[in-house]
């Protein structure tokens, strides 16, 4: 049934758009009771009849279409189906603006159109995901925009531009940011701090989510799980400080159980009421959490004078604001988006701007010897489909269902007939000697070697396959919900390898058994250099369930997992001494029970893969008779990464290497069409194939989109979003999130990559010939480059323009990009000349010691190319800036607003302060400021100084002071005074923990004034490096001579 959402029946000021949205919001607060206005705290408000205010949800995702699966357990329907683009890394790689606004549309419109019809979601969408893709390790790079903040803001501001529609007061959509920010290691995520200085902050971090709120009006914003120098990002004050008081943003929320992880996990605040006021002082205006918790939390919060009315009325106000802008209160029918229907959903339109995007999308990077694009009449006969990748469309967890999709091998097909060989090998499989079948529930069972099921392994990486039943075509996936009511055994059941829990991913292990004769005779080749087992013949090894469970099989003869023998159910005894008592002596019976029935099963020590079919050799008959093999290689967004699971290096998937190197062997003209959304080692095909193209997953379209790019219909002319790096050996860890530091992408890292930002290739050669650039308005630099189409086929090109600063007082990047334009369809001979505007104020940086951003006086060259590192013109301005000011050693000094460190990280101090903490008591840690000036209005320079600092400092603790390296004082803990400090920081019991020792160290709130004695002959008259070299368990806020 279709909604209504005018109402010309109710007659109140809520409803009358033609009030000023204040007002109306004025009287909505004025009529709210207490209670009303702390059921809209969560992400669910209830009906409110009175008011005429009708239930209405925060959250839905639309990171590449609208998500309406309704696969989840609080949502089992039937599927919406929509029109699903690539995924965002994909569309990232367009350099579009144009088409990103366009996906942007439909994703707004279908949205609408969904709610509209009372199918789906809500009108309030999470996307999309802006986070910073720094290191190529981080399990959702499938999400965002790439490694740059200008790029990002760029790309993702117009497809929240296409969310929300044009109109001056309505959204089409609500789009909301996420997450709020230096949110890049999925590993421990709800309890890890991001240990972030203030350049890193406001250069790169907070860049992309700026530029998106003040330049693309996007309205809503998510916090991330992690913490930020030790305070969780939900209760962080970046919310409202910078969010929404500088940058304008009206609307917060929290992401999925972010209150219940700050108490439990995070521990920094004791209770659920306590979190909730804190993050509503910091700007939050709604939580993702339970409903009823949420409420009870609110309700206790104000009861205690935690927040006040105040505080929960702005809240509230900030929620309904949306609310209104999204036209839900709307009695005389003036928003424009009210007349799109669940008829504008899935539209031949929608799908055909998803073709186009993934067209534009592609990437082609290399192209050897012109051997792309093949001809149509060359292709009749010449082409075999080979690879694990081609006949397959992969489903990701933020993706939609769309009404058809098309597979590689489904676009190749539609230009000429081909042959497929999909490439994987086939196994029977032993559980320590004995076969494994199916019975007749399609269950993984022992059974007689004539009863044997085939299997057709997939390997992913070093430890991660998965098994696909032959006879039935479905993975084999473990049902382990035991609370739920599963059995804990092994089921062919599933169509494709998807969950939260991709349980259809099993893993290779030690193998507790002896190697058979044969395996020992083949280890040589089941097996790399590294001793990596690849199932690329027969093969032993140990191998165990998803989550690392032992494999076991039962009395029955049934394979299952070890928490299926334990069948232990999660209980909450709660307060009451005896029931717990009670249920203890219970379940001490039952795990006797439990040890009975593991005693009659069988712990498997190893697995047996006896070969039944090479799929590399097949793969090779078919690349020796074809001239033009198309291997379709890549990852799968499900189990090389995702969200919650990061990977541990950027290796080429070993079984795929061996079936490109073998198919390679067999036919040189084999093309690599790569999907991926990740970054990949694939150096042996750069030195090696001739022509590879890249593609993200996702697309409805995809194998239309390749196979248009492969037979020439379009050119591919789409440019990487990230570095794709040779090796992690140069990067630093991925908890590190210093780029400038410790380089990391393009802007900073100067070493030798696989391939850099902005690089891809086209089938026609674009020559750039001429280039201006001159200042106008003092407010922008106008830049005109001339380039011409050499080649012979019609092509696009993104001609991207960087920034470098000459003679920096600071460390500034290589290069920065501060333009782009993807030049459409440049005819072959055709010259255009490119118009582009650089922001002055986008040249400026984060002066640490001004603590805000500068522009700089000096030369900046302008230099123009088709990526980061093919650079072809450059050209020199002259800008009228300013210089770094001195610091006042006499006016008290940020230690967060160093100039150098080493060995130190940041977190939580007191006062608002960052504190700068050592690494640990055995390695010294530095801080460095330069341009420290002690010149005081004075008549005598005084011989001796004391320098201040507001610290925490264990027993042993030392600290020396330096001028431009030479010692100037020393503080040795217990022989200068103190002056105590007393501020309170969260409330919960400190925590220890093996992955960060100095989380307990870091929460107390110990700081106290000390007293350093220096020598005021050492100090330089002028300015100078002041340097503190600690030792032992040291954190530092700030400091100031006196």
């Amino acid at each position: 049934m279709e909604l209504d959402m005018s109402n010309k029946k109710i007659k109140n000021p809520l409803w009358d758009n033609e009030l000023n949205i204040e007002k109306r919001l004025d009287f909505l607060i004025n009529s709210l009771t207490l209670d009303e206005k702390i059921s809209c705290m969560s992400n669910a408000n209830p009906d409110i009849d009175r008011l005429g205010i009708r239930a209405f949800n925060i959250g839905g995702e639309g990171a590449h279409g609208v998500q309406a699966r309704h696969d989840q357990g609080w949502d089992l329907r039937e599927p919406d189906f929509t029109t699903i683009f690539p995924n965002p890394i994909g569309m990232s790689r367009s350099w579009d603006e144009d088409m990103l606004k366009k996906s942007g549309e439909v994703v707004g419109i279908e949205t609408r159109g969904l709610f509209a019809a009372g199918k789906s979601g809500s009108l309030s969408v999470w996307a999309p995901t802006v986070d910073m893709e720094r290191d190529p390790r981080w399990g959702r790079n499938e999400e965002a925009y790439g490694e740059d903040p200008y790029l990002t803001g760029s790309l993702a501001g117009a497809y929240v531009e296409g969310m929300q529609g044009d109109d001056d007061f309505y959204l089409r959509c609500a789009a909301t940011l996420k997450h709020f920010y230096a949110n890049n290691v999925e590993e421990d995520r709800t309890f890890t701090s991001s240990s972030i200085d203030p350049r890193n902050k406001h250069e790169y971090y907070h860049e992309p989510f700026r530029r998106i709120i003040k330049e693309h009006g996007a309205e809503a914003m998510m916090t991330a799980y992690n913490e930020i120098n030790g305070v969780p990002c939900m209760v962080m004050r970046d919310i409202k400080d910078y969010a929404k008081d500088r940058w304008g943003l009206h609307h917060v929320v929290t992401d999925g159980g972010d209150v219940l992880q700050t108490v439990n996990q995070h521990e920094y605040f004791g209770t659920d009421a306590q979190t909730v006021a804190a993050g509503i002082k910091a700007g939050v205006d709604s939580f993702s959490d339970n409903r009823e918790k949420m409420e009870d939390a609110v309700r206790e919060a104000y009861a205690l004078g935690l927040i006040e009315m105040k505080d929960i009325d702005e809240a509230v106000r900030n929620r309904f604001g949306t609310m209104i802008r999204l036209g839900l209160f709307d009695a005389y029918g003036d928003n424009p988006y009210s007349q799109i229907t669940i008829e504008d959903v899935s539209t031949k339109k929608n799908q055909e701007t998803a073709l186009k995007m993934g067209q534009e999308s592609v990437v082609l990077l290399e192209n050897k010897n012109g051997l792309l694009p093949i001809d149509k009449r060359d292709a009749i006969g010449n082409i075999g489909v080979i690879g694990p990748l081609a006949d397959v469309w992969q489903l990701d967890w933020y993706s939609g269902l769309p009404p058809y999709y098309v597979t590689g091998l489904d676009g190749i097909k539609k230009y000429t007939d081909t042959s497929f060989e999909k490439g994987l090998c086939r196994f029977k499989i032993k559980a320590d000697g004995k076969y494994l079948g199916l019975d007749k529930e399609d269950r993984l069972v022992i059974v007689d070697e004539k009863n044997a099921e085939i299997f057709e392994v997939e390997q992913w990486d070093k430890k991660q396959f998965t098994l696909k039943s032959c006879s039935k075509g479905k993975f084999l996936s473990v049902r382990d919900d035991i609370n739920g009511g599963e059995s804990g055994d092994i089921c062919a059941c599933k169509e494709r390898a998807f969950g939260w829990f991709v349980k259809e991913a099993f893993k290779i292990s030690e193998s507790d058994g002896e190697l058979s004769k044969k395996e020992a005779e083949e280890t040589k080749v089941s097996q790399n250099e590294n001793r990596q087992i690849i199932f690329n013949s027969s093969v032993s090894c140990g191998v165990t369930s998803w989550n690392d469970e032992t494999l076991y099989i039962d009395e029955n003869g049934k394979l299952c997992v070890e928490s299926a023998l334990q069948k232990t159910e999660k209980c909450d005894y709660g307060n009451n001494d005896e029931v717990v008592e009670e249920s203890m002596s219970q379940k001490m019976s039952a795990n006797e029970e439990n040890r009975n029935e593991i005693d009659k099963s069988v712990k498997i020590s190893h697995f047996e893969f006896e070969l039944v079919s090479d799929g590399i050799e097949k793969a090779v008959k078919l690349a020796k008779k074809v001239k033009y093999p198309i291997l379709f290689l890549g990852g799968d967004p499900m189990i090389t990464c995702k969200e919650d699971v990061d990977r541990e290096d950027i290796d080429f998937p070993a079984y795929q290497q061996e079936l490109l190197e073998a198919v390679y062997e067999a036919n040189q003209n084999v093309i690599i069409v790569l999907i991926s959304n990740v970054a990949f080692d694939i150096s042996w095909a750069k030195e090696h194939i001739k022509s590879i193209l890249l593609s993200a997953s996702g697309c409805m379209e995809l194998g239309t989109a390749i196979a248009d790019n492969i037979f020439g219909k379009v050119s591919p002319a789409g440019r990487l979003s990230t570095t794709w790096y040779k090796e992690l050996a140069k990067l630093p860890p991925k908890e590190d999130y210093d780029i400038i530091a410790h380089p990391r992408t393009y802007a900073y890292y100067d070493d030798e990559v696989l391939y850099p930002f902005g690089y891809g290739k086209t089938y026609s050669e674009v020559r750039y010939l001429d280039m201006t650039a001159e200042i106008k308005d003092y407010t922008k630099i106008a830049v005109t480059v001339e380039v011409e189409n050499t080649g012979k086929y019609v092509t696009d090109e993104v001609v991207q323009i960087y920034v470098t600063k000459k003679g920096s007082a600071v460390k500034r990047a290589i290069r920065e990009l501060k333009a782009f334009e993807r030049v459409k369809e440049l005819a072959s001979g055709e010259r255009r000349t490119v118009r582009l505007e650089i922001k002055i104020g986008d040249l400026k940086y984060y002066d640490v010691a001004d603590e805000r951003f500068i522009l700089e006086d000096g030369e900046y060259e302008i230099q123009a190319g088709s990526s980061s590192r093919d650079i072809y013109l450059k050209r020199a301005v002259n800008i009228k800036g300013t210089a770094r000011s001195s610091r006042d050693a006499w006016q008290t000094i940020k230690a967060n607003h160093y100039d150098k460190y080493e060995n130190i990280y940041l977190y939580e101090g007191i006062n608002g302060f960052d504190a700068v903490c050592t690494l640990d008591n055995k390695t010294d840690g530095e801080i460095s400021y330069r341009n420290v000036c002690v010149k005081k209005a004075c008549s005598f320079k005084p011989e001796k100084y004391s320098l201040e600092i507001l610290a925490s400092i264990e027993d042993d603790g030392v600290v020396e002071a330096f001028a431009n390296d030479e010692k100037i004082g020393c503080f040795v803990k217990g022989q200068t005074k103190t002056t105590d400090i007393h501020s309170e920081i969260g409330t919960a019991a400190f925590r220890t923990d093996k992955k960060m020792p100095w989380a307990a160290f870091g929460r107390k709130t110990d700081f106290k004034k000390y007293d350093i004695e220096l020598d005021g002959n050492k100090i330089p008259d002028g300015e100078f490096e002041l340097k503190l070299k600690m030792r032992g368990y040291i954190r530092v806020c700030s400091f100031k001579m006196i």
